[in-house]
């Protein structure tokens, strides 16, 4: 019930996949908005991409979920990069995505945070690290 609730996916592949058509999804949601030059950073970064916008960089944090969207789990390395270039990251929720049979993502609804305020949300922390 916890997984579901704080739209967690525990099995890696599908969780791979709801990933990979979030960040086509954000994207195209995007473009559409005159953001262009679209660089994959997701491997090496705290972000999924970096953008432009009328000569102006913007860094994109993608989430995608099959839940409707309404909290997503951010890192720790998340907050700290928006916290220090707000004016400068977008967030993009892709929503209700859903799996075929043969385990493909399809549909989902992009939402676009642009100049993404934290503390226009609330942040909850899920961990803590005691050390002795």
């Amino acid at each position: 019930a916890q997984e579901k609730a704080a739209g967690f996916q525990s099995d890696p592949k599908i969780r791979k996949t709801i990933e990979q058509h979030a960040m086509k999804e954000a994207q195209k949601a995007l473009e559409k908005r005159g953001y262009s030059k679209f660089e994959n950073t997701s491997a090496t970064k705290p972000y999924d991409f970096t953008c432009w916008r009328k000569a102006k960089k913007f860094f994109v944090e993608v989430k995608g979920t099959q839940t409707l969207g309404k909290s997503v789990v951010l890192t720790k390395n998340e907050v700290r990069h928006v916290s220090l270039h707000p004016d400068n990251c977008v967030l993009v929720i892709v929503h209700s995505v859903k799996l075929t049979v043969k385990k493909e993502a399809m549909a989902g609804t992009p939402v676009v945070v642009e100049q993404w305020d934290l503390s226009q949300g609330e942040l909850t922390a899920l961990q803590y690290i005691w050390r002795i």
